[in-house]
Order: C-alpha cells, then structure tokens, then sequence
C-alpha cells in the first residue's frame, strides 16, 4: 500500500526531526563525505574510493531505529504484514541518507580528482544498498533491547557489523 509507505517515510522524517542529534549526526557524515577525499587522494585515489562508502554506512541513529523506540518495535510485531510494511520504506530511508552521502563523497572526490567513472555511481548504488539491507536486518534480527541510554544504543559494538562487512567487500573492490 503505497498510502502507508508514505507515512512510514512521514514518520521517519517527523522521528528525525525531532531529534536534533539524528540530524547533527546525518550532516556530520555528510562533512566526512567532502572531507574523506583529500586523505583518500593522498593514499591511491580512485582504487580506495569504495572505502568511504564503507566508512560512510555509520550513520548510527539511523541504524538503530527500531531499537531506539519499543512501541514502534511492538507496532511492527503487532500489524498483519507490518515488518514488510515497515522494512522496505525504512530501507529506502536509509538507503536515500546513505546515498546522499555518497554523492556529497563522489562530488567532492570527482572536484578534487577532475573527473568521476560511471562505475563508482554504480558502486555508490551497490553499496547505499547493501548498508541499507544490512542495517533493516540486523535491526530486525537483532534488536537493540539492553541499554539505559540512548548514546549507550548509539556506542553498542552491533553498529560496526555492517560497515565491516562493507569495508570487506571494499577491499575486495579495491583489488579488482
């Protein structure tokens, strides 16, 4: 039902909003995107590109979603197909952050290095989504319960699975 599709991303959107600290975090990983290609230019330029996607899939707040707020978990347990509902807007939501992201990266790496291939558009694709499926999994599989804080959900070792997992299929990307 694309109606509920569209308030789920209302929802995320409102959710975000409403905690400044989600947005701080997302336009900090932005500035990383601009930053992150002058170290990377100085290391081997285009060969590490995939790197920073990797590096740029720790958008924390956005990753533990779920985990963060109970009642939503409890909603989605609750409702006649309500992780589907729920999971394939969420994984847009992050997939789209994630790949704004990557374009502030590619922007600023093709300004800096005076050109961008098309593959590395691909490759920002490929890995917006394989973040994006990786972060609804590991909240859906793996939820987040133990905590007393919220920065406690935030530094939870579980968010670095992902981007590990990324940073692998980075090198492996790097060498081909």
């Amino acid at each position: 039902n694309s109606s509920f599709r569209h308030s789920v991303w209302k929802y995320l959107f409102r959710y975000m909003t409403a905690r400044k600290n989600y947005l701080i975090n997302t336009a900090f990983m932005w500035i990383v995107g601009i930053a992150f290609p002058f170290l990377i230019k100085e290391a081997g330029g285009t060969a590490f590109l995939p790197m920073g996607f990797a590096i740029l899939s720790i958008n924390t707040p956005l990753c533990v979603l779920i985990s963060a707020d109970s009642s939503l978990r409890d909603a989605i347990d609750f409702l006649p197909s309500g992780t589907r509902m729920f999971c394939l807007p969420y994984f847009s939501f992050i997939a789209a952050n994630n790949f704004i992201a990557y374009t502030f990266y590619l922007v600023s790496f093709a300004l800096q290095t005076g050109g961008l291939e098309i593959k590395n558009i691909v490759l920002a694709v490929i890995f917006a989504l394989l973040s994006a499926s990786g972060s609804v999994f590991m909240e859906m599989k793996f939820p987040l319960t133990n905590y007393k804080t919220e920065s406690d959900l935030w530094h939870h070792p579980r968010k670095y699975i992902v981007p590990a997992v990324l940073l692998l299929i980075a090198g492996l990307t790097c060498m081909i």
